[in-house]
């Protein structure tokens, strides 16, 4: 992470420090922590989602203090992944029962601005961070790719395989990874056309 600081989760507790020396971060007491993401401008800002409601959690203090963001009161679930697109001031949280939430961080809250709803889990979100607006998420059977910022979605077609992990690497421009089921790893800096990286 930035500045040295790193979080991980681990048994629904939240913990930060290097590889050979964690700590607990405290958080509110109730809450079973499931995901974890820190502003890539900002170290002191992190974002945990929780696994016994939908709900994220913000700090602006790497950890201090924490308030708490209601996503849904129709649905019952858990946050599965978050991930922050810090150029825009976006923050996107996947959930396993009522897809993905879009919030624009505005400083002193965060206002929900948009909603897919995917009728399986979604398993992991990710966002590029530099400006160029780029975000996927993924299902066990499914790519999806953000347009306008994560306002709509479109089911991404030709990857001619499964998706089984995903990641955004911050190179100029990005470069978007999945991870297939029997394609190897994919790889992509604009969404639209894959290139086998191995087999």
């Amino acid at each position: 992470a930035e500045g040295g600081r790193n979080f991980a989760v681990d048994g629904g507790e939240l913990f930060t420090g290097t590889p050979n020396n964690w700590t607990n971060v405290n958080v509110p007491g109730d809450v079973i922590v499931n995901a974890v993401a820190v502003d890539a401008v900002d170290p002191n800002l992190v974002y945990i989602g929780a696994a016994n409601e939908l709900a994220l959690y913000r700090s602006q203090d790497a950890g201090a203090s924490w308030q708490r963001i209601p996503l849904s009161n129709e649905y019952v679930g858990a946050v599965t992944s978050i991930a922050v697109d810090s150029a825009q001031r976006l923050v996107y949280a996947a959930s396993d029962t009522a897809g993905i939430f879009r919030l624009r961080d505005v400083g002193t809250s965060m206002v929900l601005s948009g909603h897919l709803l995917v009728d399986e889990p979604v398993l992991e979100v990710a966002a590029d961070g530099s400006g160029s607006g780029q975000v996927f998420a993924r299902t066990a059977w499914a790519l999806y790719r953000a347009e306008d910022y994560g306002l709509r979605w479109l089911q991404v077609s030709d990857l001619g395989s499964a998706p089984t992990a995903l990641a955004i690497a911050p190179t100029t421009p990005a470069t978007i990874y999945v991870g297939t089921i029997d394609r190897g790893l994919l790889t992509s800096q604009d969404g639209l056309t894959w290139t086998t990286a191995n087999e």
